[in-house]
This record gives C-alpha cells, structure tokens and sequence, in this order.
C-alpha cells in the first residue's frame, strides 16, 4: 500500500501537523529561516543571580549519545468532522554530532539507533508497523540542525532524497529539545513555538546550570486558526540540564485540553519527552556543504505532491454539488440541522472546487431562502476561506437578500471566522461598521464592531499594519463613546482583537465605576497573557457586582494557573473576599482548574466549611473526594 500521503499525519501523533492544519485550512508557510523562538523582547524578566553563562555549543569531532524517549498522543475535532488522532511511541538513542559551525552556530548532526520502541500512528495508519520498517527509516539517516548559542534551532536541513516522514519526525521530535536561553535573567517569559503551536513560556534558572521551563498559555493553535480564543486547560513541568555547552538532559511533560465555549473538546493533547546524556566519545567529522541541503524550522511539517488533494478527497467523502447545494436549501426551519460532517464536507468540496462558491452566494440570493439556509451558506463559505469564498461571502451581504433579512447583523458577524481574512474582507467589514456609526444603525455597529475585531486579531499574524489600522479606529471610537452601551459593546471589539495595547485598555476599565463595564472588562482579558493583566483579571472575582465576578471567572477559566496566580486566587477565597453566592460557580471553576493540575483542596474545603447551602457542600465534599481519590494514584 502507498504510504507516501500518510506522512503529513506525523506531526499530528506528534504534535498537530499537516493532517490537523489542511483539515483545519492550509497554513501560511514560512518565508524565511525562524527560530522556534517568535517575537521579540521577553514580557517578563527579572535580575539574574548567577554569572554562570549558558551557552549551547556542540565542539566538532564530539559526539553525544542519549538515552531518548519521545511519546504523545492528541485528538483533534474541527467543527462536525470527524476527529483526527495520532501517536508516537519512540524510545531508544538521539545522537548528536558535531560537525564544525556555520555562521556563528553549531552543526549538529541529528539520528537516530537501537530503537527499542518505534510506534507512530496517524489517521488510523500504524507508520511503522515492524522493525523493518523502522530500520528503513532510520538507518543510516542524519539531519542536520544549525544550533545557537542561546540553544535556538536556527534550521534543519536534510538530503533532498530522504523520506518525507523521516523529515517530519525528526522537525517533530526536535521542538522539545529547542530552547531559548538568556544569560543576564534569572527569570524570562517569551513567546515560543510548539508543536501545537505558539506559547507563551516561562524559564526560571534553578541553578548555575539548570532551568525550569513551562508553558503558561497558548496564544494560537496550528491549523486550529478559528479556535484562538477557545478555552484551554494546560498543565506543564520541564526541566533542562546544561554541561559545557550541550545538553546533559532534558524532561518535559504537557497535558493539554482545548475546548469551545459550550465545553466540547477541540483538541487534547498529551506529550512526555525524556533526553538523558549517557556518554561522549569522539568521530571523524563530515565536511557538509550545507547549501546543497534542504532547510527547515522545528515544527515545520513537509509534504509530498498529492498529499493535500488526498486529504481533501477523504474529507469530502463523495459529497457532489448537487448534494450539496440540495442540503443546504432543505435546511430551511429556524432549528434544522444539517447531516452530522455536512459543513466539513461541504468547506473541503469548496476547497477542492473554488468555482463552486459563487453557486453558493446564488442560493444565498434566492427569494425563497430561508435565513437558516442563508447562515449554514456562510457557515462553509467561512469554514472554506479561499479567496473565492470570501468573495462570496461579501458578494452574498452585499446583496438586497441579505439587507432586508431580519438575520442580517448575525449573518455579518459569520466573518469573524475567517481564519485568514482578506484585505477585501477587512474592508468589507469596516465598511458595513464605519456606515452603520453614522447612520445610527446601533445593531450593525455592534456585530460589525465585533467582528472587525476579531479581524483585526486575525490579520495581526498576516497583514499586521492592516490590522493595527482596523484595531486603532476601534480604541478611538471607544475613546470617544459617551454611552454605557457603546463603550461595551467597543470594549467586546477590542477583546476580539487582544493586543497589548486593548489589553491596557481593558485593565482601565476594570476599575471604572459601571459594573457592566468592569464585566466586560473581565471578558476582554480572557486571552491576556501578561502578569499585571492577569493579576487584575484575577481581582475582579471579589468585585462588589455578581456580574462582574461571574465574568472574571469566565475569562480565567481558559488559563492555566501559574503558581503566583494559584496564590493570589486562593488568598481572594481563604479570605473571604468572594462573596457566598459565587460558591457554585466558583466550585464548578476549581474542579475544572484542579483537573490541570492547580491545587485547590484549601479552597474547596473553606467553601465547604461556610456555606449553608447543604447542595453546595455536597459538591465541595464531593470534589474533595475525588482529589483524594487522585492523590493516591
């Protein structure tokens, strides 16, 4: 059987890959070399207590020999399609070599023996079903990696005629391995890349040589674009090792759970990586011409001719126009639903055939279209987001059929999930919003404020100057506001958006003297990833108003605890600065918030000691059972 198609499902046993992205829509490839470090300065430092530099330099003639285990397993479920699933199951020697240095980095040669494990599962494939699969593989295969000094993989670079799953494995399982090192802090936060996708994390030096390493939130999932702001439940621990410049050993483990705002599961994902040094010896090293080699980032996921149609043909299923465009006009009652996987289908049929979005704007058009049919048209044209369905859907909200549907504010806002939204589109939107400011027309403004906010957030990542414009405008037209509702309903917008500059916005605004808009605040800083915003979304669970404390339960409920925010939550509840009506709600979040990993049992046990409610105490002892239960584990 052909197995060569089946290589762009590595990544999603091993971390999420082109099997999750092309499902989830195609990704924006890399222009240009990137470390897996992204962005700029660290968001948070603090003074350095030790001189010991650390440095990663791999001396040439030198080569490390490591005792290697690498497992994960992660779902994936992208709107009604089926799940995607993998795993990896690796355990046996890493080997690095060094080969000399290029441009002021380490040339490590990369492999890989005496693989006592070799399991690497994918869309219900087994990869590598015997050892003699493994060893045509592996043997006799290097890669090689330009390392840093900071410990950054510069790039990765392969014989153009090794395997595409050998490329993808080894770009895989070298992310952990990566890291970002600095020698003037004792503590840095910075954005870095997973294999799930873009991380905010944590390094904190515990010794002259050693540092703690976790992640405390995920800022974008790869191919899982439209799910930015979804809740997630991560927990992590890692530690890293230094000698003389090399890794002496590496231990992470991450547990993480991605979910839309009703509670089903997006993503879950599960990896635990161990890399011990267990001897050092010497070899003649190669001469590498790297420029006759292939480059590549850790993480990257390379893909043979095929792949992507293959993928598309299995996600479409069979489905024809004609079935399509059947479907979607016998949905036509307020509370229809389609067949379960109809949107995926139909979105991948669009993919596979962009001359067929243009029918779909055609059946939007028609008089005797429902507006149920009208939004489950922009619901696969969204999920779609070619050019040509974006054209469609402008085409489709341009239109009479679409200004005089009653629906016409919910259809506008389908834009905001877009993962990769157009110039057109952006515009689009800011047109519909800018006409309906000065018309007075306050329901368009809102759903059009809205979601030229989550465009904004969007186009931060593709086109950020055009972003930034569109993300301006918003904080001046909440600047200028004069009512309650409108400096709400701005405040939403900019929350869609989340930049640092709408997150210091927000955290005004949590001290303002209208309840309605300190909750909205709250809302706002849901994906806020820095301390002091953390800190003030973690306050607003005292407020005086139930709303707003409600609200700020909402916004933490997608962030994992770091151990000072543990503290400061904890101390608001063993204080007694949260009110007894919040005990029901503040039960459901610490049950949520011990499953990833926080402890909670002083605070169950407080809440279980004051209530009267004798409901709310037989949750609190309940959840006291289970922790107990789990303890003993």
């Amino acid at each position: 059987m052909k197995r060569a198609w089946l290589i762009a499902a590595v990544a999603g046993a091993v971390g999420l890959g082109l099997a999750i992205a092309r499902v989830g829509g195609k990704p924006t490839p890399a222009t240009v070399p990137v470390s897996p470090v992204v962005g700029s300065p660290p968001l948070l430092s603090s003074p350095s207590v030790s001189a010991t530099p650390l440095r990663v330099a791999y001396p040439k003639g030198k080569q490390f020999i490591y005792a290697w285990s690498h497992r994960a397993s992660n779902e994936a479920r992208l709107g009604d399609s089926q799940a995607v699933r993998g795993t990896v199951d690796l355990d046996g020697q890493l080997m690095l070599r060094g080969h000399g240095e290029v441009g002021g980095a380490s040339l490590v040669g990369v492999s890989f023996a005496h693989l006592t494990r070799h399991q690497l599962s994918a869309l219900g494939q087994d990869l590598l079903a015997d050892d003699e699969a493994a060893h045509r593989l592996f043997d006799g295969r290097e890669a090689f990696a330009e390392i840093a000094p900071n410990g950054a993989f510069r790039s990765v670079r392969f014989h153009r005629e090794d395997p595409a799953l050998f490329k993808n494995l080894v770009l895989s399982v070298l992310l952990p391995v990566a890291m970002s090192l600095r020698d003037d802090l004792q503590e840095w936060t910075l954005p870095e890349r997973t294999g799930v996708g873009l991380a905010t994390t944590k390094y904190s030096r515990t010794g002259a040589s050693s540092l703690s390493r976790s992640r405390i939130r995920y800022e974008s999932f790869r191919g899982l674009e439209w799910c930015n702001a979804c809740a997630q439940w991560l927990s992590t621990s890692g530690t890293i090792e230094l000698g003389t410049g090399w890794v002496r050993s590496i231990a992470a483990v991450e547990e993480l759970r991605v979910a839309r705002p009703e509670g089903s599961a997006v993503l879950t994902d599960l990896l635990r990586v161990s890399l011990t040094l267990v001897n050092i010896d010497s070899f003649q090293p190669l001469e590498i011409d790297v420029s006759t080699l292939e480059a590549a980032q850790p993480g990257d996921v390379l893909e043979e001719p095929g792949v992507e149609d293959k993928l598309l043909a299995a996600r479409v299923k069979g489905l024809s126009l004609e079935e399509m465009l059947s479907t979607l006009a016998s949905v036509s009652a307020p509370g229809a639903q389609p067949p379960p996987n109809f949107v995926a289908r139909s979105s991948a049929l669009l993919m596979q055939h962009p001359e067929h979005c243009a029918q779909l704007a055609a059946l939007f058009e028609r008089k005797d279209t429902t507006s149920r049919t009208k939004a489950l048209v922009m619901d696969v044209l969204a999920s779609a987001a070619t050019p040509q369905a974006q054209k469609a859907m402008r085409e489709a909200l341009a239109s009479r059929a679409a200004k005089e549907d009653p629906s016409y504010s919910m259809l506008l806002q389908r834009f905001a999930f877009v993962p990769r939204p157009e110039k057109e589109t952006a515009d689009f939107v800011a047109e519909r919003y800018n006409r309906a400011r000065s018309s007075g027309n306050l329901d368009i403004e809102f759903a059009s404020a809205h979601t030229l906010g989550a465009i904004a957030g969007q186009l931060s990542r593709t086109q950020p100057e055009l972003g930034r414009r569109y993300d301006t405008q918003l904080r001046n037209d909440l600047a200028g506001a004069t009512s309650t509702k409108e400096k709400k309903e701005l405040l939403a917008a900019l929350g869609n958006a989340h930049s640092d500059e709408d997150v210091r916005v927000s955290q005004r605004y949590a001290s303002s003297d209208e309840p309605e808009l300190r909750a909205e605040a709250a809302r706002a800083l849901r994906d806020a990833a820095a301390p002091e915003a953390r800190r003030t979304l973690i306050s607003l669970v005292a407020d005086a108003e139930p709303s707003v404390q409600v609200a700020s339960l909402s916004g933490l409920s997608g962030h994992s605890f770091s151990a000072d925010e543990a503290t400061q939550f904890s101390s608001l509840v063993l204080s007694d600065k949260t009110p007894v009506s919040l005990d029901n709600d503040l039960l459901s979040f610490l049950g949520a918030k011990a499953a990833s990993g926080t402890d909670v049992r002083s605070m169950v046990e407080y809440i279980s000691q004051r209530t009267t409610d004798v409901r709310v105490r037989a949750r609190a002892n309940l959840i006291l059972e289970q922790l107990a239960v789990q303890s003993t584990r």
